[in-house]
């Protein structure tokens, strides 16, 4: 009898299991065999690691904070700035004024412009104790542009703006700036598009 109830035993094992309800039913031990596998791997690692940490001091992990945020950067915007400046010298003559190109360039650096193409209409004319410039200039600031007009007069106050006219124009003196004014355009961004195509 035990004989005949092992023999049945062995035959169901090699057969497909089936459930009460006759559906084959999954073979739970590989199933469970497959599940537990990780598992173990994961608890052995872990095992694992500590046992070699023991010789050395435990570094604790990071406390995880809050993300911390780039503050957003205020979009750049395209204006025209439109200058007017007399100054004051006897170097008014008109061969010494009148050459503006060598200006361009210096005038570009000295207010940070992407290009030289950026400082445009550079008009000298005689005064009566000197002379007129007015140029514009095309920038790309975050800033107000009336905040940027004021650094004009750092640039008048520390003399950078005077050597470069003295440079520019090959003048042997510095200038003095008696009175200066500027204004300002937006410039719309679709227009800008279209005129650097």
């Amino acid at each position: 009898a035990e004989r005949a109830d092992r023999e049945r035993r062995n035959k169901e094992k090699d057969e497909d299991p089936v459930d009460s309800y006759g559906n084959e039913a999954p073979d739970s031990d590989d199933d469970y065999d497959r599940k537990k596998k990780p598992k173990d791997k994961k608890k052995n690692k872990k095992r694992n690691d500590s046992d070699d940490d023991d010789d050395k001091p435990r570094n604790k992990p990071k406390p995880k904070g809050r993300r911390q945020r780039d503050e957003p950067k205020a979009p750049k915007k395209d204006y025209k700035i439109f200058f007017s400046v007399n100054i004051q010298t006897d170097e008014n003559d008109e061969d010494i004024i009148g050459n503006t190109k060598p200006l361009r360039p210096l005038l570009a650096d000295l207010f940070e412009t992407r290009t030289e193409k950026d400082v445009f209409e550079i008009k000298t004319r005689k005064k009566g104790n000197g002379f007129k410039i007015d140029f514009g200039i095309i920038i790309a600031t975050s800033m107000h542009p009336a905040d940027y007009i004021d650094t004009f007069d750092d640039l008048t106050m520390d003399g950078s703006f005077q050597a470069t006219i003295k440079d520019g124009l090959d003048m042997d003196e510095d200038p003095h700036v008696h009175i200066w004014e500027a204004r300002y355009e937006k410039i719309d961004p679709k227009k800008r598009k279209k005129r650097k195509d």
